[in-house]
C-alpha cells in the first residue's frame, strides 16, 4: 500500500469543486481579535434584555454554537412563542472578511469527517452564541398561538 486516502482532504476538495470556499480569507484572524477585544453591547433603545426567560435550543446539549433559541409562555388568549436568531451583525461589520466569507457560503456544511463552518468557530461559540450566561444579541420574533375552534358543519341543501 503506497499511501492512505485522506477523507478530510477529499471532503475539502469536493467543497471547492461544488463552489464553496472552505478556508477563511486573509484578515479573519485580525478581525476576530478586534471583535474579541470589544465588550458586549449593553441593552439600550429598542433592545430588550430577555435573558430572564427560560430559553431552550434544538441543538444538542453539548453544542456551544447556539445560533437559534426558542421560548414559549402562556399568555392571555394563547401561547407566545419567540424564536431568537443570533445577531451576527452586532459583532461582524458589513463588507469585512468574515462577512464576505459568510455571505458567499450561506451555510455551514457538515460532513462525516469535518465541519466546514460559515463563521469562524471562535466567533460562533463565544461572541454570538446563546449558550448559558451569554450576553450575545439576537433578533427575537414573537408569535401568538391561539386555540383552534372547530367550525360548525352546515349540511348541504338539496336543490334542483
Amino acid at each position: 500500500m503506497t499511501g492512505r486516502f485522506d477523507l478530510a482532504a477529499a471532503a475539502r476538495e469536493e467543497m471547492i469543486h461544488d463552489g464553496f470556499t472552505p478556508d477563511f480569507p486573509p484578515g479573519t484572524m485580525e478581525q476576530l481579535a478586534a471583535i474579541r477585544s470589544r465588550s458586549a453591547p449593553a441593552p439600550s433603545g429598542n433592545v430588550r434584555d430577555l435573558r430572564s426567560l427560560l430559553w431552550s435550543s434544538i441543538d444538542n446539549d453539548s453544542s456551544r454554537d447556539l445560533d437559534q433559541i426558542e421560548v414559549a409562555e402562556r399568555v392571555p388568549g394563547g401561547i407566545r412563542v419567540m424564536v431568537g436568531i443570533a445577531d451576527v451583525d452586532s459583532a461582524v461589520a458589513a463588507a469585512t472578511p468574515i462577512d464576505v466569507h459568510a455571505a458567499s457560503q450561506t451555510t455551514s456544511v457538515y460532513t462525516a469527517v469535518k465541519i466546514f463552518p460559515m463563521l469562524p468557530e471562535r466567533l460562533s461559540t463565544a461572541h454570538v452564541s446563546h449558550a448559558a450566561r451569554s450576553s450575545a444579541r439576537c433578533t427575537a420574533r414573537p408569535l401568538i398561538l391561539r386555540p383552534v375552534r372547530p367550525r360548525r358543519r352546515r349540511p348541504f341543501a338539496a336543490s334542483q
